[in-house]
């Protein structure tokens, strides 16, 4: 969270939504699983999950990206 402070303060005027309320929740998740690293690719991980899973596509993709969160 102080890093989103600090960006967002570094950043300057913007849109608080995207500055800091929608990384929020991915970062306290992230943090609370003991996950480091690139939370960028987190986030693009578990958003392609819910959007496969939203579209009740294929099952295939769904395991894949599955199988990619499980290896990050």
């Amino acid at each position: 969270m102080d890093k989103l402070v600090t960006d967002m303060h570094a950043r300057g005027p913007g849109d608080f939504f995207e500055m800091f309320a929608a990384p929020l929740p991915i970062g306290v998740f992230a943090e609370l699983l003991g996950l480091s690293g690139d939370l960028h690719r987190f986030k693009q991980l578990s958003d392609a999950l819910m959007a496969e899973g939203m579209n009740n596509s294929d099952a295939t993709e769904l395991l894949r990206i599955v199988d990619e969160l499980n290896e990050y």
